[in-house]
């Protein structure tokens, strides 16, 4: 496992303390990985919607779309 030093404020300082101090994170090492690891999750996930999001504009503009007046009927309708 390589190290890795960098420099945070105060205030993130206390908080990574904080996670070890309570027992959820055996050292500030696993505290970090982890926030990474989530953040990397979450880069993935946004990046899976911004890709249906464009895919669902790509078919609007392709004329594939429909019109709903009633929103909340038409998820109803949809098993929702």
């Amino acid at each position: 496992m390589n190290t890795l030093s960098v420099q945070i404020d105060e205030r993130l300082e206390a908080f990574v303390d904080e996670q070890v101090r309570s027992g959820a994170f055996r050292d500030r090492s696993e505290v970090v990985s982890r926030a990474l690891d989530d953040m990397r999750r979450d880069e993935a996930k946004l990046a899976s919607l911004k890709a249906k999001v464009q895919e669902g504009l790509d078919e609007l503009d392709a004329g594939l779309g429909i019109e709903v007046d009633d929103v909340e009927r038409w998820l109803e309708g949809l098993g929702r």
